[in-house]
């Protein structure tokens, strides 16, 4: 995937500043995280920051990716999205990982943020996402996303327990009810029951599940919730304009046909 220059300056300048002249850095083998990306730049800047940390491989592509979790274990990884024309992609890599045995967590990274690109990548499996937009918010998520990785899988919170595609479809859930929902928690408190049944049946649903999952994983998984509710509102959002799209060209190029009041397509007479 190939980047703006300003966003690897952007790092080049964070490392600078972070790293000094001439400091060498004490590299950890506490932990071990890989970087997939296919831009060199950008796995040189992200791998230079987080250097002093982490013991970090790196490889551009997909299949590079698999080879070398099956030969190593990994706490994180980190992996973009877009790898390339024509080369299988990071959704490719998240579907080929489980045959790998890996257990650490994953995370997509991305230099926009597209809901439906991520919507799928968190359904195959992917914990979080990262977009390409700054240092400060990378050290402290690789940190949370590492401790999540710790984790056994079934000991996390899953984007499907609220993105279920279902829940979606059979209840109408709408992209500003879910952001209500989220507004809340964001505030430091779980959706209101009444709020929601005032908001309708899908967001009386979705703040059930909301509840179930806090119970279960505790006032931690919060901040986790608050990214999957994020993606989904984006998804439910773009998913609706793109059917409004799809059934006005349909309404105008005539291949869906409706039962019309009667009178109405009659020939009008001036």
């Amino acid at each position: 995937m190939t980047h703006s220059p300003p966003l690897v300056a952007h790092w080049a300048c964070t490392i600078h500043r972070a790293l000094g002249d001439g400091v060498e850095p004490i590299k950890s083998e506490t932990h071990r995280l890989l970087l997939v990306d296919d831009n060199s730049r950008v796995r040189r800047a992200i791998g230079r920051l987080l250097d002093t940390a982490y013991e970090i491989a790196d490889v551009a592509s997909a299949r590079e990716a698999i080879a070398v979790v099956e030969s190593r274990r990994f706490d994180l990884v980190l992996l973009d999205i877009n790898l390339g024309r024509g080369q299988p992609t990071g959704l490719d890599c998240l579907r080929w990982l489980p045959e790998t045995g890996h257990r650490g967590a994953v995370c997509m990274l991305t230099a926009h943020l597209s809901p439906e690109l991520l919507h799928e990548a968190l359904l195959l499996g992917a914990d979080d996402y990262l977009v390409k937009c700054g240092d400060y918010q990378l050290k402290a998520e690789v940190e949370r996303l590492v401790e999540l990785g710790h984790l056994p899988p079934e000991g996390r919170p899953r984007y499907e327990t609220i993105a279920d595609p279902g829940l979606l479809c059979s209840l109408r859930l709408n992209a500003d009810q879910i952001d209500i929902l989220t507004k809340m928690l964001e505030q430091g408190f779980p959706p209101d029951k009444q709020l929601a049944e005032e908001l309708g049946l899908g967001a009386k649903a979705l703040a059930e599940r909301i509840a179930r999952i806090e119970a279960r994983f505790g006032t931690g998984s919060r901040r986790q919730l608050i990214r999957y509710l994020t993606v989904l509102a984006g998804y439910v959002r773009r998913s609706r304009l793109e059917h409004e799209r799809e059934d006005r060209s349909a309404l105008l190029s005539g291949a869906t046909t409706f039962d019309l009041p009667r009178g109405w397509g009659a020939q009008r007479e001036d």
